[in-house]
């Protein structure tokens, strides 16, 4: 694990704030539209989870593939702790900051809806966050699997890694309320909302208290929206963009860095998992255990 401390520059904003009482430890949201074909995976893996100090909030955009009968049979076996709405939204992270705007829980984290946890994620993050001094934010490894669950490749992070890149592990992230509050939530200006808004924390890093695990908090099928060829290009280019306005960064020199990095994703993602694993031992340096 990787964990970072700074002490300088906390700003007099927190000081002496009072603390609100959360009703949960935790916030899931997940935001769907007629994906009845993995919503179940990821319902059933919150449903699971060993830590059950949470909420579920589900956000579905008028789904017509019996998506809503799943989340009304889902909401009673959950009995009290799931909430869902259907509707329309301007998109994702309208929908997400809808969500957002009523979670009672203390830290909060977006679940999509062909993803799913591993069943100890939430013990895993309240372990590491329930006596820090400041608002943690806390990152998990992630699993790249494909549709049938076969491990493709594994995102790993740490510090370094998101002193020089973003975003960095979006879907294993957990956010206190608190600081939603003070940062604003997801600007709908963006398709990589979650990259600015990443950046954003980034910029006030000296405010949090930042822990990186190096266990998988989260399996991320392939297939989804950002895998889409346009919706890649368009999410890289303003990957650049939000590179360059907050980090003064070249542009062409980002650029070439951002689609070169997606390239080698992508081929990685080719290699036979053993290999990618021997690589991952290397770069740990420590033995991976994913009985998890």
């Amino acid at each position: 694990m990787h964990r970072y401390r700074k002490n300088n520059g906390f700003r007099k904003r927190f000081l002496g704030e009072e603390k609100k009482v959360s009703k949960f430890y935790f916030t899931i949201i997940t935001t769907c539209y007629n994906r009845a074909d993995t919503l179940v995976d990821t319902m059933e893996s919150v449903f699971n989870q060993t830590f059950k100090d949470f909420e579920y909030i589900v956000m579905d955009a008028n789904s017509t593939d019996g998506t809503i009968e799943l989340l009304r049979d889902y909401s009673e076996k959950f009995e009290g702790k799931m909430k869902y709405y259907s509707g329309p939204d301007k998109g994702m992270y309208d929908a997400i900051n809808k969500a957002i705007s009523c979670a009672e829980g203390k830290y909060i984290s977006i679940l999509n809806s062909d993803d799913y946890y591993s069943h100890t994620t939430l013990e895993k993050v309240y372990r590491c966050s329930k006596n820090s001094e400041k608002p943690m934010i806390v990152y998990g490894d992630i699993m790249r699997v494909t549709k049938d669950k076969i491990p493709i490749y594994r995102h790993y992070f740490s510090y370094s890694r998101i002193e020089n890149k973003i975003p960095f592990g979006h879907p294993s992230m957990f956010v206190p309320k608190i600081v939603y509050d003070k940062e604003g939530t997801y600007d709908l200006r963006y398709f990589a909302a979650d990259a600015y808004f990443q950046e954003k924390l980034y910029q006030n890093r000296d405010l949090y208290e930042w822990y990186i695990s190096n266990e998988i908090f989260t399996f991320m099928r392939e297939g989804g929206a950002s895998d889409d060829k346009k919706n890649r290009k368009r999410r890289l280019n303003e990957i650049v963009d939000i590179d360059v306005r907050f980090r003064n960064k070249n542009y062409l020199i980002s650029k070439v860095k951002a689609y070169l990095g997606d390239y080698a994703r992508r081929v990685k993602g080719k290699l036979p998992y053993k290999i990618q694993k021997k690589l991952y031992c290397m770069y740990r340096q420590e033995q991976i255990n994913e009985k998890i």
